[in-house]
């Protein structure tokens, strides 16, 4: 009903990755993301995906602010709103969620859809 989806992928890292993230704080690996931004944004045209905006945002994810890479892209004449989080501090693994919204941006209701289990 909201056109959504939600993605999430688990990467496994190398020695050196594990050792470069762990002294990195979330916004400094969206800047590190964010560093690559043109050949993503190539990459992206490559599947017909004509992104209009790619920056980082502070959102709220898990009951606390978090920053986040947003993308905003047309495709085929549709809106598509995308938000991730990267976290890449655990241990051998980074996960990065993936929220995509279609036509209008619900991306910060799903994320509020995910709730610390305490």
């Amino acid at each position: 009903e909201e056109l959504v989806t939600v993605n999430v992928m688990y990467t496994k890292l190398g020695m050196q990755e594990r050792l470069v993230y762990a002294v990195m704080s979330d916004e400094q690996i969206i800047d590190e993301v964010l560093k690559q931004k043109d050949s993503m944004i190539a990459a992206y045209a490559q599947a017909g995906m004509d992104v209009e905006s790619m920056e980082k945002v502070t959102i709220n994810f898990l009951g606390q602010e978090r920053t986040a890479m947003k993308t905003v892209s047309n495709v085929d004449g549709v809106a598509q709103y995308t938000l991730q989080v990267f976290d890449y501090h655990l241990g051998q693994y980074s996960v990065t969620l993936t929220a995509t919204s279609f036509i209008e941006d619900n991306t910060q209701w799903v994320m509020d859809q995910f709730y610390p289990v305490n």
